[in-house]
Order: C-alpha cells, then structure tokens, then sequence
C-alpha cells in the first residue's frame, strides 16, 4: 500500500501557494475534514495530534514583516509554516480568490488569507516546544526547543535538517 499522494503541481519554493492549495483541494475532493500541513524538518507525535483542541486553524504564532524587497509593507501576525492544522472550513476559504496575490510565502499567505476572511489565529505554542521570554521567542529560538518525549504533552517540534537529527529526537523520544 502507497502512502504518498502526487499530486499534479509545482513543488518549487516559489509556488508553495499553487502547491498548498493543490493539497487542501484533494483533502476536500477525498473527504477529509481536518488537515495537519507539516515541512519535512518537523517531527511530529501523530498520536498526540487528536488532543488538539478542534479549532478552524492554528499553529505556531508569530509577527511577520511583509516587504517588497527592501521596501517595508506592513507587519501582521501569521502562523509560522511548519506546522498548522486547518479544518474543512479553512481549507475552503483558502480556495476562495485570493485576498493577498502579494503574498508570495505560503504560511503568511495563508493566515492572511484565513484571517482576512474571518476565521481566527489559535496560537499553539505551548504544544509545539518552543521556549519563550515575554510572548517572543528566546534568542536563537530554534536552538531553544523542546522535542516530543513521553514525559510532556508536545505534539511537535522542527529544524531537524539532517536525518541523523530527526533519528536521534526519535530514539530520544523511544528511550525516555
């Protein structure tokens, strides 16, 4: 049994936004109602996912400044892209005309795109093992971080860019 899907679209940086919709399309078209979009340096506890409070959309929450090269546009907050889960109904507004063709990174265009329409930002943080001073991220933020282990409620954590990374949070995880 294949647990891959292709799917019909670009997979470069620059059109993430032509791929994540390609993505909430088929999880609409094959009867999903909840999605959970990670990056492949995210390793996540699958079984911890359904603890998650339900909610339209949520992640890791974050100010974001928008420029047009060295020009500065605006600041806004976003969910942060390695990880943010979305339900039926968000998935649906992200197929509506897009509300920010400005926005060329997927994550920021998506919380725009949510929040824009209506549906709220849940910050969760406090499960995806961050540490933070004062609502902002420690220095050095992704060296600070606190992987999924048994003795904690964490479902996620990222910036694991090497296999050798991933498999050691992995058999940390196993041996605890």
């Amino acid at each position: 049994m294949c647990d891959e899907v292709r799917l019909n679209c670009p997979d470069s940086y620059p059109e993430r936004k032509k791929k994540v919709k390609a993505i909430f399309c088929w999880a609409l078209e094959n009867g999903y109602d909840r999605l959970v979009k990670i990056d492949d340096d995210t390793y996540v506890r699958p079984e911890r996912l359904a603890s998650l409070e339900e909610i339209d959309y949520g992640g890791f929450r974050m100010q974001q400044k928008f420029m047009d090269g060295p020009k500065f546009l605006y600041e806004r907050e976003t969910i942060l892209g390695a990880f943010y889960v979305m339900s039926r109904k968000a998935m649906r507004c992200c197929l509506e005309p897009d509300l920010h063709p400005e926005v060329p990174f997927e994550d920021c265009w998506v919380s725009l795109q949510l929040v824009d329409s209506g549906i709220a930002m849940v910050d969760l943080r406090p499960r995806l093992g961050y540490e933070f001073y004062n609502g902002d991220p420690a220095p050095s933020w992704f060296d600070n971080h606190t992987p999924p282990k048994p003795d904690n409620n964490i479902v996620a954590s990222w910036e694991y860019r090497t296999f050798t990374a991933m498999d050691l949070v992995h058999k940390t995880f196993l041996s605890d």
